[in-house]
């Protein structure tokens, strides 16, 4: 797990840096990426253009120590993000589905490089949660986008237009995930993982209020435009987080 963490890691870094380099005209416009260190300037684009092939080149490089079926992900995620940076973010909600199918892609090269088997439950969980994790970054950003007296997302195909189909989409996906959760931990495969399965069931409620109180402070412009960082710093969702992992570790 460690090599497979280090190969994905320069991998993503790799993307980042290379997708910043494509944003950096919007970025430079952005009401809060500008602070960014390509499009502030505290980070040449020289540097930037020379990190990024190599950090690739080294994630390569550790990828060929892992099963091969990790190897094809791994160029796999590579080739996506890279035509994602490129071209695909810009085209309505095929951005999200990429964003979702390349974080639930990255589930399953954790799981490849053990040689361990995945459920469809857990893909379709994966799936529809970073989906609706998706959407709702993009609903915080376009709040704070109309709050500044904008309408479109700079660099996005997304306007002010588009916030309650954004919404009622991203919320329904969010509610599917913690539908297909409830099915991922009555599975047989899931069960014989643990020790004591039903107490998973606690995780439930928790999952749930987690995920609809993002939606809920998104949708009332009290979040930044990152999901994950404002379930991380939020003090509620901390409590919830550790929550979860408390109760994993209960029933293992």
């Amino acid at each position: 797990l460690f090599v497979t963490f280090i190969s994905f890691s320069l991998c993503a870094s790799s993307v980042y840096l290379l997708n910043d380099l494509f944003d950096l005209a919007h970025d430079r416009n952005h009401l809060t990426k500008f602070n960014r260190p390509f499009a502030s300037g505290n980070l040449s684009i020289v540097t930037g253009l020379i990190a990024g092939p190599c950090l690739f080149i080294l994630g390569a490089i550790t990828a060929f120590y892992l099963p091969f079926n990790f190897l094809i992900i791994f160029f796999t995620y590579g080739l996506i993000n890279f035509a994602y940076s490129f071209y695909l973010k810009k085209i309505f909600m095929l951005d999200v589905i990429v964003l979702a199918f390349l974080y639930t892609l990255r589930i399953i090269a954790g799981a490849e490089s053990i040689e361990l088997q995945t459920t469809s439950w857990l893909l379709g969980f994966s799936f529809s949660l970073f989906l609706g994790l998706a959407m709702v970054k993009r609903v915080a950003e376009l709040f704070n986008v109309i709050s500044a007296g904008n309408e479109n997302i700079e660099g996005r195909a997304y306007s002010k237009d588009h916030m309650s189909f954004l919404s009622v989409t991203g919320i329904l996906s969010t509610a599917v995930a913690i539908g297909i959760f409830a099915f991922y931990i009555t599975d047989p495969k899931t069960t014989q993982l643990y020790a004591a399965p039903l107490i998973l069931w606690a995780i439930f409620p928790l999952l749930s209020y987690l995920l609809f109180r993002i939606w809920k402070n998104a949708l009332e412009g009290k979040m930044s435009e990152d999901p994950v960082l404002f379930a991380l710093t939020d003090h509620v969702g901390q409590i919830l987080v550790v929550g979860c992992g408390f109760i994993l570790w209960l029933a293992s």
